[in-house]
């Protein structure tokens, strides 16, 4: 490939890098993500399309799936979104809590021995079978149903943790997955001590034992049956990938079932959100970062991935209401970086008129070209982002106004040339000979 003119020496290849043409003299190929491409074949991990616009929906308590996502599912229409997240489906703490005290109120519960067991919340699994409390597979189904015919995908929640109190440690089922010293839970140098960060809430899962069998069925299964379209991986790294096997004095790593399973996924046409950043992911969604990731130099630093704007001057909660302009969101979706979102809690009423239009106008522009988004190269003078397709197309997501002298530039939404050879600020183009 040529190199554009004014681009930076550092071009970075992306999941699609196995583009024809050669790499400009002085490219510079990250080594995360060679390393990735080598993960990708080693796993047989299918090549994963850009990251998807996504809302999310966290109610925590009190949720169903036939009553608790409608608004979601209609703001995600209305914006063209491709997929909405809902809150976990499995049996975990606070459905445990909300069965309980449908079969026993609070007030009845009170003073007795029931109030020393803290069930936690829904991060802490119990089970992998969709809990009735939130309906059940059954109204887990027809929430996806009704997304479906919306042309909208739902995902949910999972991690390769559970509870220290799930029967699938401890309890009459934990002789099912009997390895080691330790049993279904990954254990510390002791060979006994459970290997877990959060250690009254979430015990890893040791993925060498007989669990990764249930896990393995109950996660597939699960969509197979419901049509749920994949999950966010949650504390995909330090709840999962760094844990080896003292439990039977092998100290085997256990990271490549991690990564089989991504990519028996992928390849069974889910989608995966690992919350944590992953060479050979390309939706990371890492949750406790630290910090503004997308503040200055660091926005365009990396791409491939799904993480909040909340911590940032621009959350898309303000950007709706006219507060934030949408220029930050504008260069996310430029460098194929797509926050999950949350815009749809703001209550109509406070929705500004021209920064909804502007939104929407920005996501159908992503929706058009991100297929031809394979191969970045981040323009000189802050003036935009290129990309390159596998059949060679390019487009240009332009930051600022400048004048264009190779070629056509066509609007990708309007299919208009850019008016006297100039590109304007926030549009993309596709670029002709």
């Amino acid at each position: 490939m040529d190199q554009f003119p004014g681009a930076s020496a550092v071009q970075q290849a992306g999941p699609q890098a196995d583009l024809p043409g050669e790499r400009p003299a002085g490219a510079v190929i990250s080594p995360a993500l060679q390393a990735g491409k080598a993960g990708r074949r080693q796993f047989r991990i299918a090549e994963e399309e850009p990251p998807r616009l996504v809302l999310s929906e966290n109610v925590w308590r009190g949720f169903h799936f036939d009553k608790s996502y409608e608004h979601v599912l209609d703001t995600a229409a209305e914006f063209g979104m491709d997929q909405i997240f809902v809150d976990v489906c499995w049996e975990q703490g606070q459905a445990y809590k909300e069965s309980l005290d449908a079969l026993l109120p609070p007030d009845r519960q009170k003073g007795t021995i029931i109030e020393a067991l803290a069930p936690r919340n829904m991060c802490c699994v119990l089970d992998f079978k969709v809990a009735e409390t939130h309906g059940g597979e059954a109204a887990l189904k027809r929430l996806c149903d009704r997304a479906h015919a919306k042309d909208i995908k739902v995902t949910s929640w999972m991690a390769a943790h559970v509870h220290p109190h799930s029967t699938l440690v401890d309890g009459a089922r934990a002789a099912e997955f009997a390895h080691g010293t330790n049993g279904a839970v990954a254990a510390m140098e002791s060979g006994r001590h459970p290997w877990t960060g959060y250690a009254n809430s979430c015990w890893t899962l040791n993925l060498n034992s007989p669990v990764y069998a249930y896990f393995r069925e109950r996660i597939l299964g699960t969509c197979r049956r419901t049509g749920l379209n994949g999950f966010l991986w949650d504390s995909f790294s330090n709840l999962g990938w760094w844990q080896v096997d003292y439990a039977d004095g092998s100290m085997r790593p256990q990271f490549d079932k991690m990564a089989e399973f991504y990519g028996e996924m992928t390849r069974a046409g889910l989608y995966v959100q690992p919350e944590a950043i992953v060479a050979f992911s390309s939706h990371s969604c890492c949750g406790l970062h630290g910090g503004n990731v997308y503040a200055g130099e660091l926005l365009g630093y990396s791409y491939d991935t799904a993480v909040s704007l909340e911590h940032t001057e621009a959350d898309e909660r303000d950007i709706i209401r006219g507060r934030a302009p949408l220029d930050i969101l504008f260069r996310c979706l430029a460098h194929r970086r797509a926050p999950c979102m949350s815009f749809q809690s703001v209550p109509r009423a406070e929705w500004e008129p021209t920064a909804v239009a502007g939104m929407k106008r920005l996501f159908a522009m992503y929706r058009a070209a991100r297929g031809s988004m394979g191969r970045r190269t981040v323009l000189d003078d802050d003036r935009g982002v290129l990309w390159e397709g596998r059949e060679g197309e390019r487009v240009l997501w332009s930051f600022n106004a400048q004048p264009w002298t190779e070629g056509r530039a066509i609007d990708v939404l309007t299919d208009d040339a850019a008016a006297d050879s100039l590109l304007q600020p926030w549009r993309v183009y596709r670029l002709l000979s």
